[in-house]
């Protein structure tokens, strides 16, 4: 049996974990943080899986634990280092396309659609936005909420001082 202590709202409490006989447990890693937001670590190393008293029991408090690189995998997630407004998919669309854009920091950002004449049919999204990859939806309407006619509209990204426009098709 192993046991760890792990802090609760009412103070301390030992969490028990039984070792099974056989390979199937090696290894046992908790991880809490108490009340001044410091990481506790216990981690746990058997020696010998089939004899629960063998093996080295590791703890640690403190910021030092989160420098520490851990057996966790990168999810291959990175924040993107520029800022760009994709092509809309499918293209042309009918009756919605899907708009992908990135952000190379949290910002203001204005997604809109114009006609040729340069005027503005329908802001899609505007307003603060976190660092990443991002889409919107333009389901072919203008900003009453009427049927945009068939033709060619371009959508517009605004961000941090980019400037980014695409060309669309809308076939009805």
């Amino acid at each position: 049996m192993l046991r760890f202590g792990r802090r609760t709202d009412d103070g301390w409490a030992n969490e028990d974990v039984a070792v099974r006989s056989g390979p199937a447990l090696g290894q046992f890693v908790t991880l809490d943080l108490d009340a001044d937001a410091r990481p506790h670590l216990a981690y746990h190393d058997i020696v010998d899986p089939t004899a629960s008293s063998t093996g080295t029991v590791y703890y640690a408090l403190g910021p030092e634990v989160i420098d520490q690189p851990t057996a966790i995998d990168d999810d291959g997630v990175t924040t993107p280092d520029r800022f760009e407004l994709g092509d809309n998919f499918p293209n042309p669309f009918n009756p919605e396309t899907v708009i992908p854009f990135t952000l190379a920091s949290t910002t203001e950002v204005e997604v809109a659609v114009y006609n040729l004449a340069g005027q503005k049919v329908r802001v899609i999204t505007q307003g603060m936005r976190t660092a990443g990859h991002h889409q919107v939806r333009w389901h072919g309407r203008d900003r009453a909420g009427r049927d945009a006619a068939s033709g060619t509209y371009l959508v517009r990204m605004r961000a941090a001082g980019v400037d980014q426009v695409r060309k669309m098709l809308l076939l009805r």
